[in-house]
């Protein structure tokens, strides 16, 4: 993109000295003189090319569905631990829980948004896919979470619901 702008006025002083001779009706003249002048020089103008970008792909797009809470079996969405809570928990293995799905069984139970999982049944929970296979193997029967809420543990029991059909 071309940005232009107009140079400063340049300033010059000019010192002038000479001699005189001057012949006229009153006879013959000489002289010298001595002057010192200010001289203004338009400065005129510079243009300068300017790195100017736009993203044009500035869009989002959301589709939303309404989930039917029995066909849930816990009710939470899970995530992988991300750093900070790892750091503050000394530990790589768990789940934290960033949606809790009103109406679920989680919902029910009291657990929270920000709870982090440990261990469902007295099984460790190691990441998201393995916690996935771990409720799917005990979907409708009550069971007890081990979770860290804050920096506290705490023990919840929750009664899961049965897998949708057709998930074994």
């Amino acid at each position: 993109m071309p940005y232009t702008v107009a140079n400063p006025t340049q300033y010059a002083t000019v010192n002038t000295t000479g001699t005189v001779n001057s012949i006229g009706s009153g006879g013959y003249a000489t002289g010298t003189y001595n002057s010192t002048s200010t001289v203004a020089m338009p400065g005129g103008y510079s243009t300068y090319s300017i790195p100017y970008n736009v993203s044009r792909n500035d869009f989002f797009a959301s589709y939303w569905i309404r989930q039917d809470a029995e066909k849930l079996r816990l009710g939470i969405r899970y995530l992988p631990l991300p750093d900070d809570v790892r750091n503050r928990l000394q530990r790589n293995t768990g789940v934290i829980a960033p949606i809790v799905v009103r109406g679920t069984p989680a919902f029910r139970a009291n657990i929270l948004e920000g709870d982090v999982i440990l261990k469902v049944d007295g099984q460790d929970v190691i990441d998201p896919p393995g916690f996935e296979k771990q409720l799917t193997a005990l979907a409708g029967k009550t069971v007890e979470f081990s979770i860290i809420r804050g920096t506290e543990p705490v023990e919840i029991k929750v009664t899961l619901n049965p897998n949708p059909p057709g998930v074994h």
